[in-house]
């Protein structure tokens, strides 16, 4: 018996269930933790079914192995000469780690997922303040890094793979060292008790005048 082969209508649906953010995702109202490895996404945020014409489905996620790469337990496929930039600057597949942070456009290809850009963004890069067992204190950033490959000290500097939770702690993923470059931080903007902007506890500086 002939088998129909799978139309696009029906991966878009497949991706839905998988728990996937659409590209045109309404953004939430705060950080949310939905699982290390998550894609940040709720179930009730997934639009109703049907191609919309998008293009592809965004994916964020947590490089867990290699194979293709595999975000969130979905195995999407790239081409050797796949556009790979980290923090922005471009790089190589061949740098792209386990435990990264992606962000990827995937497309319906040959019955499985396929792209042909993937952006990583590590949350914080800069200096060691300070080492309390399995916790660090990056740029002003808590890192909860229990588990995590690496001895670290005060002054190393480094770069913070990881999912950041509702308290402002980043659960890192991955740590580097990096030994150039210019520190960075990501995460949510708030005003602190004496009314700065902060990130963490990294005061904006000039980011109220």
């Amino acid at each position: 018996m002939h088998r129909a082969a799978p139309t696009r209508r029906l991966v878009l649906r497949l991706l839905a269930g998988a728990a996937l953010i659409p590209v045109r995702a309404v953004p939430q109202e705060a950080p949310r933790d939905q699982g290390i490895g998550g894609t940040g996404a709720r179930p009730d945020d997934i639009p109703g079914e049907g191609d919309r014409g998008i293009g592809g489905t965004g994916v964020i996620g947590t490089i867990r192995r290699f194979g293709s790469i595999v975000v969130n337990d979905l195995r999407i496929a790239y081409p050797d000469d796949v556009n790979v930039r980290i923090d922005g600057v471009p790089a190589r597949a061949a740098d792209l780690r386990v435990g990264h942070v992606v962000h990827v456009v995937a497309h319906a290809d040959a019955g499985g997922l396929a792209t042909r850009r993937i952006d990583v963004t590590r949350e914080v890069v800069g200096p060691v303040e300070s080492v309390r067992g399995g916790n660090l204190m990056v740029l002003g950033q808590r890192i909860a890094a229990a588990g995590i490959a690496g001895r670290w000290a005060v002054g190393d500097r480094v770069a913070v793979s990881g999912l950041r939770r509702p308290d402002g702690v980043v659960v890192a993923s991955l740590i580097e060292r990096q030994a150039d470059g210019p520190a960075r931080v990501a995460g949510p903007v708030r005003r602190d008790r004496d009314g700065h902007l902060v990130i963490g506890h990294l005061r904006l500086a000039g980011a109220d005048t």
